[in-house]
């Protein structure tokens, strides 16, 4: 199963989407034993939410749980499940961990993962990329860093400054791992604060 990709070709800037992971491949459903109809059928899809209630990913989650099984065979019952902490971390490392690897629990998780375990930002984080199965992508963005009007970080020189701090919503999340990429690039000293507990508290 495929997700419709509404990116357009050519498309200049750099795509970074929210990506949808399955825990593991439908393969995994003996297809003439137990046809894939038959085995949604009546069954619970659960949707691990990422973030806590009333932000970006509980709002796509919520979306996907509402349409996506129209287009299962066998129309299971979505049901959303938040899991909030580890800006993610701790939903995925369930998903790919703990829960069923059946296909009866999904997950949206941050496209910044695969620059987490490449760069090696993020210890926490407990699954090899490689593993997952990912079936469709909900959101294209681009991300952007920015200081407040009255900051003293005007130029991109002034961002290099040691004494700079960015505000985060948690290891794992863009808000993080991307600053800290730029860091490593730029070679400055500059520093990500990483305790706010979700985006509407980096004011």
């Amino acid at each position: 199963m495929q997700l419709p990709n509404r990116s357009e070709p050519g498309r200049g800037a750099r795509r970074l989407g929210i990506v949808l992971c399955l825990a593991a491949s439908l393969a995994a459903v003996p297809a003439l034993a137990d046809p894939i109809e038959d085995f949604y059928r009546g069954k619970q899809l659960t949707i691990v939410i990422r973030a806590t209630p009333g932000g970006n990913y509980d709002s796509y989650s919520r979306l996907l749980a509402r349409y996506l099984p129209k287009y299962i065979p066998g129309n299971p019952v979505a049901v959303p499940v938040n899991m909030p902490a580890g800006g993610g971390l701790v939903a995925f490392n369930h998903v790919m961990n703990v829960a069923p690897k059946d296909g009866t629990v999904i997950t949206i998780i941050t496209e910044t993962f695969p620059m987490d375990q490449a760069l090696g930002l993020n210890k926490s984080l407990a699954v090899d990329l490689r593993r997952i199965n990912c079936v469709g992508n909900m959101s294209d963005s681009n991300q952007v860093l920015l200081t407040r009007q009255d900051s003293a970080t005007q130029t991109l020189e002034d961002a290099k400054h040691p004494m700079n701090f960015y505000a985060g919503s948690g290891g794992g999340k863009p808000t993080i791992t991307l600053p800290i990429s730029s860091m490593r690039f730029f070679g400055d000293g500059s520093s990500p604060v990483q305790t706010c507990r979700s985006n509407f508290d980096n004011k």
